[in-house]
């Protein structure tokens, strides 16, 4: 019997990267244009800033945000995000949304998801990764550098919930023209 063919990928919204600035959210960045351009699906980048600038341990009845610090903050952020993406995939880095968020790493991811629609959240690997995985609404892709011709592994525990997962990298799989192994 002939397999089944892995059906193209299949998104209810845009794509979302996280940056952190780092190399690994480089390769996420790399990953997320790549897939979006391939499947011509909106892309979008964001980053989140901490909470720090709002924190007054001295005087907690100032406490607030500082509504001109977050604003400068929020447009050199902007900027090094840009510079970054100009790096990454060059050309089409002025044409791609970034979205800034404040709060903890993994919320900011989140929230920032749920505010865009997102039908797919792309990381680079570390914490913040595994932490979006475990609370997002929607599928999440865990990027790192890797051989392009390298093989693309579906984890499964054989229940109902485990088969978009299998799904993903199948179709992951047939784009990139790699084995897929479950």
């Amino acid at each position: 019997p002939r397999a089944k063919e892995a059906t193209p990928l299949e998104l209810h919204g845009p794509i979302l990267c996280a940056t952190d600035l780092s190399d690994a959210a480089d390769a996420a960045i790399r990953e997320g244009h790549a897939i979006a351009t391939q499947i011509g699906a909106p892309f979008i980048v964001c980053h989140v800033l901490p909470e720090a600038f709002s924190v007054r341990v001295l005087f907690p009845q100032d406490a607030g945000t500082d509504a001109s610090l977050q604003a400068e903050l929020g447009h050199k952020v902007t900027v090094a995000v840009r510079q970054r993406l100009d790096a990454v995939v060059a050309g089409e880095s002025q044409s791609i949304p970034i979205e800034i968020e404040t709060g903890t790493a993994h919320a900011g991811v989140v929230t920032v998801a749920e505010r865009v629609g997102a039908g797919l959240i792309i990381l680079g690997h570390g914490a913040t990764a595994l932490r979006v995985a475990r609370s997002a609404d929607v599928p999440v892709l865990i990027a790192r550098p890797s051989p392009a011709d390298g093989a693309i592994l579906g984890a499964t525990d054989f229940s109902d919930p485990s088969l978009p997962a299998l799904r993903m990298a199948a179709s992951e799989a047939k784009r990139r023209g790699v084995r897929l192994r479950v």
